[in-house]
């Protein structure tokens, strides 16, 4: 039985889709023999319980918010530290964030394996001049620590000179197949959008402009309220078909879906040079039989549940692809979508049989 050590920077304020999207990995790593544990790096101490094979390094009191979570990663090195010397692990997976400062100290390039959701180049160019150029420096050194590197889509991978990487895109547990879905007299015609706020590439003002165009669609916004979008985009005119629900738990979210037809993916990815991406609401919204339309292409799958407008730059438009857009309306008014059809790349077993594939084949070349 392999020993994977998974260590995971993420702040556990909420029950995030980035902390399902990780128990539901390292749930399927354990089905297929792995032996697991799980490190959760949080400046925030979390209301929720850790799961079984999970250990939440975490601060006894409330942190200062400016430096906090800056200072709790570098505090933590020397519990990562121990963890990694006390025991034998034949992989260390660690999902990649942009400032944790002496992570590599701990990595060994025989064992250590590296996901990267974002460009990172990309991700450093928001960041101050001084943390620009302090990590163009330190940018060789850091990915020479790792024996491998998963990339969640294709931009990311022809961003990086690594000698060995591969593209698996995020997987998703699918509950439902075709058959469970019913059958459709109408699809409700409401779209929902699930987003994080101040994340300028989901292209949410793009997504409130081109809803004045469809005036008898309600355009549900999840994660985001109107305060929070006006603060951002105060010169962007909402129309009274746009409903701010701000963050939603699971459940309210299912409720707000199970009104919906259709679903939509970020638009404006091009803001950090992408043109592909998984997102992991993707397998959300087609889990909740959800058409989507999206601005990029979608990595891992083919599919005609996803309409793809490639907006690759300001001056495009969703507007511009309004008859594409209501020609898939139509063509989705009455049909449900082939699950088990989208499982075959997105399912959380294909996509984690792929990584351990991946990982494993790496240790043999040990």
């Amino acid at each position: 039985m392999k020993k994977i050590l998974y260590i995971v920077p993420l702040e556990l304020d909420k029950q995030s889709g980035v902390l399902k999207k990780i128990r539901q990995q390292y749930n399927q790593w354990i089905i297929n023999g792995a032996h697991v544990e799980v490190v959760f790096i949080s400046s925030v101490i979390p209301h929720f319980k850790s799961l079984e094979c999970e250990r939440f390094y975490i601060p006894k009191k409330k942190l200062p918010l400016k430096f906090g979570k800056f200072i709790w990663r570098i505090y933590s090195i020397f519990h990562l530290r121990k963890i990694v010397s006390g025991s034998e692990f034949d992989v260390i997976y660690y999902r990649n964030v942009l400032l944790f400062p002496f992570i590599d100290i701990i990595l060994k390039k025989e064992n250590a394996y590296l996901e990267l959701n974002t460009i990172d180049t990309q991700e450093v160019e928001q960041s101050s001049f001084l943390i620009s150029k302090l990590y163009s420096k330190y940018r060789n050194l850091f990915f020479s620590r790792f024996k491998g590197v998963i990339c969640v889509n294709e931009d990311i991978q022809k961003s990086l000179r690594h000698e060995n990487t591969i593209v698996i895109p995020n997987g998703y547990t699918f509950s439902n197949s075709k058959d469970m879905f019913g059958s459709l007299s109408c699809r409700p015609k409401q779209f929902v959008f699930v987003s994080t706020p101040h994340q300028y590439w989901q292209g949410l003002d793009l997504i409130v402009k081109f809803a004045s165009k469809l005036p008898s669609y309600i355009f549900n916004i999840v994660g985001w309220t109107e305060d929070d979008f006006l603060s951002e985009y105060g010169r962007v005119t909402v129309p009274n078909n746009i409903v701010f629900h701000g963050y939603l738990p699971e459940g309210k979210l299912k409720s707000v879906m199970n009104l919906c037809g259709f679903a939509i993916n970020s638009m404006a990815l091009f803001r950090k040079g992408m043109n592909h991406n998984s997102a992991l609401k993707t397998g959300l919204y087609l889990n909740n039989n959800l058409p989507i339309i999206s601005g990029y292409k979608e990595t891992g799958i083919q599919s005609n549940s996803i309409i793809n407008l490639n907006i690759h730059d300001e001056d495009c438009s969703i507007e511009g692809g309004l008859p594409e857009i209501l020609d898939f309306i139509q063509f989705w008014e009455r049909r449900n979508i082939d699950i088990d059809s989208v499982r075959k790349g997105l399912g959380i077993e294909v996509t984690e049989s792929q990584r351990m594939s991946f990982l494993m084949s790496n240790i043999g070349s040990n």
